[in-house]
């Protein structure tokens, strides 16, 4: 199993893989059970934003009264509630991949990183060497969450001159969950047999310039997202009394990895993706919150959180209504449909082939599942939009014939 995902999804460390074939063995093996694993990631990941919009509203209020206690509980009630709507949070939450579990995972990290700066507490550490390690593992670019917290804690050390010794202990912490993903990296180069190369992800697209905007844009709505915007910045300029450093961290963790991302794909290689960067929609979300908790008069505050539900919602219905990712199932069905005693299936890119595997594992006799350059050539193939051009004209000459032609992929014979 690490094997295969070594070769097939160099971008993680087998974390998900792991989890998603020991819940299996519990709840079977239908797209509904898989999917079943992200769902209950996603909806923990709902809790957390609470959890972790409070720490970080905590940190360093003036107030600490009950009135006090009472707004920030409702602001992190009110960012969990904007979160738990939106497209970016439902989406991830229904497909059988490690996004959700590393939002999550990173989530949890987040909330001993303000936990172990705020009380310094020896469980605070230990969790955050631990989630740290694990939210890696998870995903590689789940470590985009260290950039702001880098951040934060050199405007911190600059802030307050004898906070160095817990800086440094939090500093140890991380580094230590850092090499607990050693042992981790070292198999996934063995089962490779390489580290990936940089082709690996070259069929990401260079972003533009303005790439931060429009990741917020495109991901909560172009109706939804004026309003959050307006929200989210009203929450960070009018919001500082008292909040100075939360809004500080809420600013980098919201801007630092896009804007990362950014620069590293204009200076080594295309890295920018939606998926990369869930873990920033969390302080959008927040300082939208704090916005809504800005707004005067008080009588507002319900119908601005009423219309942020409604454009959401809006806008998830709109995206279920059209045709995502690939039908794989109707392409494989396709290709059997048209096979021979004997004959195999071919599949470009090779990455698809053992999501066709799993739609034809009952099939009796059993069918084989291959490249397309494997010999004997295989008699049908499935391609998709995201194989080679070149490669996908040359193929179309050995299998003229167009068996069917659906969403982003192609079905192709002799």
């Amino acid at each position: 199993m690490l094997t295969v995902q070594a070769r097939a999804n160099p971008g993680e460390l087998g974390l998900h893989d792991v989890m998603l074939h020991l819940w299996m063995s519990v709840c079977g093996d239908s797209l509904v059970a898989m999917r079943a694993l992200s769902a209950l990631a996603g909806t923990i990941a709902i809790v957390l934003v609470y959890l972790v919009a409070r720490e970080v509203l905590v940190s360093d209020a003036a107030d600490n009264g009950e009135s006090a206690a009472g707004q920030r509980n409702l602001a992190a009630a009110i960012a969990t509630l904007f979160f738990a709507v939106n497209l970016i949070t439902i989406k991830y939450s229904r497909e059988a991949r490690m996004y959700s579990l590393a939002l999550m995972l990173s989530l949890l990290q987040v909330w001993f990183f303000l936990r172990a700066l705020r009380k310094a507490g020896t469980a605070d550490y230990v969790g955050l060497a631990a989630t740290t390690g694990l939210t890696f593992i998870a995903t590689f670019t789940a470590g985009l969450i260290l950039v702001p917290e880098g951040l934060f804690l050199l405007l911190i050390s600059a802030q307050r001159a004898g906070s160095w010794p817990r800086l440094m202990r939090i500093g140890a912490a991380v580094a230590t969950g850092l090499l607990l993903v050693i042992p981790s990296l070292l198999l996934s180069v063995h089962l490779r047999g390489s580290a990936p190369s940089a082709q690996t992800w070259e069929w990401i697209p260079r972003p533009a310039p303005w790439a931060t905007v429009t990741l917020f844009s495109k991901a909560t709505g172009t109706y939804a997202f004026p309003l959050l915007a307006i929200l989210a910045a009203a929450g960070a300029l009018r919001g500082r009394r008292g909040r100075r450093n939360a809004l500080n961290f809420l600013l980098l963790w919201t801007l630092a990895p896009p804007v990362f991302l950014t620069i590293f794909s204009y200076l080594l290689q295309p890295a920018f993706v939606e998926r990369y960067m869930l873990c920033s929609f969390v302080p959008f979300f927040a300082f939208a919150a704090l916005g809504v908790l800005q707004s005067q008069p008080a009588s507002l505050r319900p119908g601005a959180i009423a219309l942020v539900v409604v454009l959401s919602l809006m806008h998830l219905v709109g995206w279920t209504q059209k045709t995502h990712g690939l039908q794989w199932a109707t392409a494989t069905a396709a290709a059997t449909d048209a096979l021979k005693p004997g004959d195999a299936i071919g599949v470009a890119p090779r990455a698809g082939i053992n999501v066709v595997r799993y739609y034809v594992r009952d099939r009796h006799p059993a069918i084989t599942v291959e490249d397309v350059d494997a010999q004997p050539a295989p008699a049908v193939v499935i391609v998709t939009d995201a194989f080679g051009r070149d490669q996908t004209a040359a193929l179309a000459q050995r299998y003229p014939r167009i068996l069917a032609s659906l969403h982003e992929v192609v079905i192709r014979a002799h």
